[in-house]
């Protein structure tokens, strides 16, 4: 993983506390075997099983391999992509945004300064979750970066 990842700091999760397999610098890696020799029942179950986990965690991407036909907004790479690094750029692109998006609080608190800024953060990501669920929308993580950082400064000069 380190090839693909790169450095960063690795701890094993501890299943007994319900915690990731691992967690690379802060962001929680969950790991699932599926294989291409499947029958469709399987892969059935295993896009099942992604829809439930969808539903209760943030999931950055998956990577199977075999191709997946879901339709969800989640980034899917086979093990031969990863594997030969042609999505190294991409899903180190996922894992920047998502590490801006977990220093965010850190980011507003020191920014902003005209009001507390102790619970603006989930309070805006609160109002981006509801935005999403009356709209039936997906605002992708880099759009919730700039769109967090947008309502805050507006929000400071009010």
């Amino acid at each position: 993983m380190k090839s693909v990842l790169g450095n960063g700091i690795w701890q094993k999760g501890n299943p007994e506390l319900k915690e990731p397999d691992y967690i690379f610098n802060n962001i929680p890696l969950e790991f699932t075997l599926a294989s291409d020799k499947c029958n469709k029942n399987n892969k059935n179950n295993f896009i099942n099983n992604i829809n439930n986990l969808y539903e209760k965690y943030n999931i950055l991407f998956i990577v199977t391999p075999f191709s997946l036909d879901i339709n969800m907004n989640i980034p899917h790479f086979t093990m031969y992509e990863v594997l030969n690094l042609s999505t190294k750029a991409k899903i180190q692109e996922l894992l920047d945004v998502e590490t801006t998006l977990a220093n965010m609080p850190e980011v507003l608190k020191e920014n902003i300064t005209a009001i507390p800024s102790n619970n603006l953060y989930e309070k805006i990501m609160n109002f981006i979750a509801s935005v999403e669920k009356s709209l039936n929308i997906f605002i992708s993580h880099k759009k919730k970066v700039e769109l967090i950082l947008h309502l805050a400064f507006a929000i400071n000069r009010l």
